[in-house]
């Protein structure tokens, strides 16, 4: 199988706990809790069905816009979300001020 490897983390993850939905391409859309971000990516935890390793997805938080994401790894009920751009702005202000918890 020709996997790309994983790149190491660039900057740290926050710890938080918010619920998220993942879309997929398809438009299927998962309900999930996002559970620590940083400003390149994050882990989503789902309940039920989750994306494949590789699929271009939308994560979307209650009153933020949408992020471009692509799915890097999946393992039990758990993936890794890439963001296709770095965070910044409302959506790292939101995470590192109201939803880290501690």
């Amino acid at each position: 199988m020709n996997e790309k490897p994983l790149r190491p983390r660039q900057s740290q993850r926050l710890p938080v706990s918010a619920a998220v939905r993942v879309k997929g391409s398809a438009g299927v859309a998962h309900e999930g809790t996002l559970s620590n971000i940083s400003a390149e990516g994050c882990c989503v935890s789902f309940t039920g069905t989750i994306p494949e390793r590789g699929a271009f997805v939308v994560l979307r938080l209650e009153g933020l816009e949408s992020l471009d994401c692509t799915v890097r790894w999946s393992r039990d009920r758990q993936v890794g979300l890439e963001f296709r751009r770095r965070l910044y702005g409302p959506w790292w202000n939101t995470c590192a001020r109201g939803m880290v918890t501690r």
